[in-house]
């Protein structure tokens, strides 16, 4: 595969991303090698070979790149591959209604674009599908940026307005403040003449059109986008505005099921809640210092948890926000989360002592999740530099 970011980045359409032959996202790279594998071998046994790390199906190997495969490359590969996924720079995917108003929950998250409809942009959704499940499969925690909402309809293939509120704030009704969402003010309206006097005249009229998740309208029916709203058809109107935005992203979450079903049997999956599946496929978002100092070894002369050295290293990390933490992880082992409290994974953390001159950076060797760190006085200076190894060093990892 190709990592060179500049150019990944250049093209943001998924039928155009597909169609070039080089510098393509890390995603479309992948999709078009797993489009041509036969899905067995996505659910052939894990491999590993020796002391190399995690299993894995497959090692990854970057053209014009060197670095051997010992589960680093692995890792930085997948969570670049899903990193380019969930951005602005590919429209395979679109940020929340909130994300793009910057207010409401779920803003950081994204959902399918209901407006990639093609065969090709199907099968994509189909490969980010078997992503999840070799996540899964594996206990990769991929860094999925979905909301809870699409797990929920990835699990039972229907949502409410109440889901769709979470994504988009213009959909929230809050009855106890006598806050309505405006499909259930025009439901409630008492007369013709009070709807009238707030959906007539320029400007104001309504017609059979939706805004969908995407900012882009859609007629509800034909001719649509010229058939004006009215007191009498105001029931209508808000029926099929309803079951618009309810049913928007079914098509593409079907296929998305589709292709974890190739990896995962589905039928496992249903036991559980939407919150589940989540940390299934992506690990626990919450960082746990407790937990994370429990699979931790201290390597080095003299070096042990009761060390000066790791008792600042821990007070930094307890003091550094959740996603600084994530940040960290990343930097440090190639994954956005740490694995789940059930997981069969047998891993530590490890933390060694180093004689490097204090104005030097930690030093991460990201197939092992191991960092150097050297004799940093106070913790002042534990922070700053741990900070700027988090904010530029990401796009230098040591895969050793």
């Amino acid at each position: 595969m190709s990592s060179e970011r500049a150019k990944r980045l250049a093209i943001k359409d998924p039928e155009r991303q597909f169609a070039k032959r080089d510098a393509q996202l890390m995603f479309v790279q992948i999709h078009k090698q797993l489009k041509k594998a036969q899905v067995r071998l996505l659910r052939s046994k894990l491999k590993t070979k020796n002391e190399r790390g995690k299993e894995t199906l497959f090692e990854v190997q970057y053209v014009l790149g060197e670095g051997l495969d010992w589960g680093g490359l692995y890792r930085d590969a997948m969570n670049t591959i899903i990193d380019d996924l969930f951005s602005e720079h590919f429209s395979l995917l679109i940020k929340t209604p909130n994300g793009r108003s910057k207010e409401g929950f779920n803003q950081g998250n994204y959902i399918p674009n209901s407006d990639c409809v093609s065969p090709e942009c199907f099968s994509m959704f189909e490969t980010l599908g078997k992503l999840m499940g070799i996540s899964i499969r594996t206990e990769g925690f991929f860094p999925f940026k979905f909301p809870l909402m699409i797990y929920k309809l990835l699990l039972t293939k229907r949502i409410d307005v109440s889901d769709l509120a979470s994504i988009d704030l213009f959909e929230e009704s809050r009855p106890q403040e006598k806050k309505f969402r405006r499909m259930d003010r025009i439901r409630r309206m008492e007369n013709k003449e009070k709807f009238e006097s707030t959906h007539s005249g320029a400007g104001n009229e309504l017609y059979f059109v939706v805004r969908k998740s995407s900012g882009k309208s859609k007629p509800l029916l034909n001719g649509g986008e010229s058939k004006l709203v009215t007191y009498k058809n105001r029931i209508k109107f808000c029926d099929l505005y309803d079951e618009a935005r309810l049913h928007e992203f079914d098509e593409q979450v079907d296929a998305i099921r589709r292709g974890l079903s190739c990896i995962v049997p589905f039928r496992s999956l249903q036991y559980l809640t939407p919150e589940e599946l989540e940390i299934c496929v992506c690990g626990d978002p919450e960082i746990d210092i407790k937990f994370w100092k429990s699979h931790s070894d201290y390597t080095g002369a003299g070096f042990n948890a009761s060390h000066a050295l790791a008792k600042r290293f821990w007070s930094a990390m307890e003091e550094f926000s959740q996603q600084q933490r994530v940040a960290f992880i990343k930097f440090a082992w190639g994954r956005s989360r740490l694995p789940s409290r059930n997981s069969r994974e047998n891993w530590k953390f490890k933390l060694t002592i180093s004689n490097a001159p204090t104005t030097r950076l930690p030093l991460a060797h990201t197939c092992f999740f191991q960092i150097e760190l050297p004799k940093y006085p106070t913790k002042t200076m534990m922070k700053e530099r741990l900070v700027t190894a988090i904010e530029y060093g990401l796009g230098g990892l040591v895969n050793k």
